[in-house]
This record gives C-alpha cells, sequence and structure tokens, in this order.
C-alpha cells in the first residue's frame, strides 16, 4: 500500500511539475528516495530568474532488527539558481526546518 501510495505520489508531482513549469513556480522530489522509505515534496515560489522561495516536507521509515524510526519534517528554504535558465540546475541556499523523530522497539516500548 505505501508504494502504491508512493507511486501516486511521484506521479502527481511529476506531472504538477510540468504544469507549474509554465506559470514559473516549480514542484520537486526525491524520486530514489522511494526506494529507502523516504518521501519528500518541495514547492518553489520563483521570484525572479535565478531566486526563489521554497516550503517543503518529508517522511522517512526504516527497520532495523527489532526497532522502527520514523521522521516528519518541514522546512522554508531561499534557494539560489546560478545557472541562466529558470529553476534549472544546480541550487544553494540557506534552509530552516523541522523534523520530528519517533522510534518503536516492536517487541514493546516506545522512544
Amino acid at each position: 500500500m505505501k508504494k502504491m501510495l508512493a507511486a501516486a505520489v511521484i506521479a502527481a508531482s511529476v506531472t504538477a511539475a510540468h504544469a507549474q513549469e509554465e506559470r514559473g513556480n516549480v514542484i520537486t522530489t526525491n524520486v530514489l528516495g522511494v526506494l529507502i522509505g523516504s518521501l519528500n515534496a518541495e514547492y518553489e515560489f520563483l521570484l525572479n530568474q535565478s531566486a526563489g522561495i521554497s516550503i517543503g516536507g518529508n517522511y522517512w521509515s526504516f527497520t532495523i532488527g527489532d526497532f522502527t524510526l520514523r521522521t516528519t519534517g518541514f522546512g522554508v528554504a531561499y534557494l539560489l539558481h546560478p545557472g541562466a535558465e529558470w529553476a534549472k540546475g544546480f541550487y544553494f541556499g540557506p534552509r530552516v526546518g523541522v523534523t520530528m523523530v519517533t522510534g518503536e522497539n516492536t517487541s514493546g516500548g516506545t522512544t
């Protein structure tokens, strides 16, 4: 079920990224993260050809033995795009976010 939901989110993100790019805003996600149980997405409001403000969220869950760890977070970033094209290629900039972590031992306790 999780894999089907992840695939639907990725498909929607790719479709939405194409549609939003025409207006100058971008939706991004890490499609390879799904392979390790990580889901994330960001929506970037482009301010001009070389800068934008993004908001995003993430979820990651993995199990090692009897222990399951889950993280959920969100954040805001100011992104600078040094290339000549709108929001293409490499970017950098400051980011502020919050991440919540929970762990569960399947043989009993929660931390």
